[in-house]
């Protein structure tokens, strides 16, 4: 028999997405790593949002339980690790993408530059195509094994 914790709370896919994924930390850790090239604790934590460091250790922690990023020793500090999005992980990039729209539209204090924001609206697969060729680029670099690529298919 199955632990409760290994069971949804719900047969609805909204609500266990937000199981894994729906607090604002996890989000800004994974838009950090997908986004900003951060993969240290120390670049995320001093990422500009302030959060405390053991709540980055608990949601890292929890986002590594759930596959969504995994971490390697630093190569020059192993007692350091340097974190990084799974195959799971860059399958958020679509919700993530759409989440940059919404809150340009409808947040108020949204400070993308048009420059910046335009590639998002108008040319997301391109977009998308570029994020996951700069997160391939890094993992050639620190990974022996590159993380598998993430089939990007066109949302309506």
């Amino acid at each position: 028999m199955p632990k409760q914790s290994d069971c949804p709370r719900s047969g609805c896919p909204i609500t266990n997405a937000l199981e894994v994924v729906g607090d604002r930390w996890s989000l800004i850790i994974i838009r950090d790593l997908m986004f900003f090239n951060r993969h240290e604790f120390r670049e995320l934590r001093d990422a500009g949002e302030g959060i405390a460091t053991n709540i980055l250790t608990d949601r890292l922690r929890s986002l590594a339980a759930a596959g969504i990023i995994d971490h390697i020793p630093h190569p020059t500090n192993r007692t350091k690790k340097i974190y990084f999005l799974t195959d799971r992980g860059k399958s958020l990039l679509p919700l993530m993408r759409e989440m940059i729209l919404w809150g340009d539209e409808h947040c108020d204090g949204s400070m993308v530059p048009p420059e910046r924001i335009e590639p998002v609206r108008e040319h997301g697969i391109e977009f998308m195509a570029g994020v996951m060729a700069t997160l391939t680029e890094w993992e050639k670099e620190y990974l022996v094994t590159p993380v598998k690529s993430v089939e990007l298919r066109r949302h309506t």
